[in-house]
């Protein structure tokens, strides 16, 4: 296992290295003296070339969230994510940091925009979750930003004292709405479906998680923070290794990634990236149904030699044994459904667990009918079946009935002819084969009746 201890001697190497092939990068550590000896505490990464291509392609939003490191020095990665022209992740700037609160991301975001050179937040968009002191510290350094929150941790954080399908899928609709009045008329249905539901929405800034509030300069409807949750996921081998391994490991990372994605761009078949076709063609078919009116006129820079050798952090161990799976979050546990009820009542029908597809057509793999998909072929088959079924044993018993108002040896005569005429039936009709014998069970129990 290598030790943070060899840092110095490694950044200097490294330290050469960058000035000649990557100029302008910002490396920047930060150590507490504790008896004369330097105990590392963070440290910050920014290659010159992400920040200069984010600078000059990328759209002015910014995702920022946090991950742990899971290897022998206790800690948590900051990252700050910007988003391509394709809608894809760009790694812009990262940290390690000692815990994750209001210090840290006052520390990291201050770092981030003195490289950026940011003058004016008000051009500026952030994505985060709900983490500890992030917000605070976004309206502490950047307090005219646009601050947005993932509508998927909101609706988790919803779904905590607002159960039910319907108010889901009434808040994404709400969250999608693209005009302030479609806004306005989709909470009015969510008022009249849960007050409770409404009040608990209505606390929220609109401006934080509605496409109807987002400012335009910014060019972006993101509503998720998917793209820091896919870099926290690439870099979770690297996250298992020291604080050295793992910066290097994420290095190389993202150089790969970004070597990938230019030889990738060079084989787009339109000006754009594959994504903003998509959206454009989705949109051209919606305004192809509109009638136009005319309404008026036309950082990465290394501690220089010398110094004395930085000492890894001070390990503590947490009490108990170590957690392997993370803690679920409300939206993520899956609510058993309820108990059907016994005897199951005519008609009665499952309650749904998904919501619904609207809009999609669902055809069927087996068939090839609209309506069920494969799972559900077998099952309409059989249900017609079992109608057919069904309607035969009705009809048993009509007869039944009718046999009643006779004589007793009307009905026993009656059964034989309805067993001669069984094979009849099995060669006409073979779906009919267990009428026959249904009925003669009906008569017959109806003759010992009598």
């Amino acid at each position: 296992m290598r030790s943070f201890g060899v840092l110095s001697c490694e950044g200097v190497q490294n330290s050469k290295q960058l000035k000649n092939t990557n100029k302008g990068s910002i490396v920047k550590i930060k150590c507490d003296l504790v008896g004369g000896e330097a105990i590392f505490l963070r440290i910050y990464v920014c290659l010159a070339a992400y920040k200069k291509r984010f600078l000059e392609g990328c759209k002015p939003v910014i995702e920022v969230d946090a991950c742990h490191l899971k290897g022998p020095y206790p800690g948590q990665i900051l990252t700050a994510i910007g988003v391509d022209g394709n809608n894809s992740l760009f790694p812009i700037a990262y940290v390690v940091v000692e815990i994750e609160n209001k210090d840290s991301w006052i520390w990291f975001l201050s770092l981030l925009i003195e490289d950026l050179g940011v003058t004016n937040s008000l051009s500026w968009a952030f994505i985060s979750d709900k983490q500890n002191g992030l917000i605070s510290a976004i309206a502490h350094v950047l307090p005219t930003a646009e601050h947005r929150m993932c509508v998927q941790h909101l609706y988790n954080n919803f779904k905590a004292t607002h159960l039910g399908l319907t108010l889901k899928h009434m808040l994404w609709v709400a969250a999608r709405a693209t005009t302030i009045p479609w806004w306005e008329a989709e909470m009015e249905k969510i008022k009249e479906e849960d007050l409770e539901a409404w009040k608990w929405l209505v606390q929220r800034p609109p401006n934080n998680w509605t496409e109807s509030h987002f400012h335009p300069r910014y060019k972006c409807d993101l509503l998720l923070n998917n793209l820091c949750e896919s870099f926290n996921a690439a870099v979770i081998d690297a996250r298992d290794n020291s604080i050295l391994t793992c910066l290097e490991s994420i290095r190389m990372y993202v150089t790969l990634r970004m070597a990938n994605r230019r030889a990738v761009c060079g084989k787009w078949k339109h000006p754009v990236g594959p994504r903003i076709f998509k959206i454009i063609e989705k949109k051209n078919m919606g305004a192809s149904k509109s009638i136009p009116r005319l309404v008026g006129e036309k950082i990465y820079q290394w501690v220089k030699g010398g110094l004395p050798p930085i000492r890894p952090p001070f390990h503590k161990r947490q009490p108990g044994r170590p957690k392997i799976v993370r803690i679920k979050e409300a939206a993520e546990v899956q609510v058993p459904a309820p108990n059907p009820p016994n005897p199951l009542p005519p008609g009665y029908t499952a309650p749904a667990t998904k919501l619904r597809r609207l809009f999609i057509k669902i055809r069927c793999g087996a068939c090839g009918k609209e309506g069920h998909n494969r799972r559900g072929c077998g099952r309409q088959a059989e249900a017609a079946q079992n109608g057919n079924v069904g309607q035969n044993e009705v009809q048993a018993a009509d007869n039944g009935n009718v046999g009643q108002n006779d004589s007793a040896p009307t009905q026993t005569n009656a059964a034989p002819a309805q067993t001669n005429a069984a094979p009849v039936q099995k060669k006409d009709a073979p779906t009919q084969t267990y009428t026959a014998p249904a009925q003669i069970q009906v008569n017959m129990g109806r003759g010992r009746g009598l």
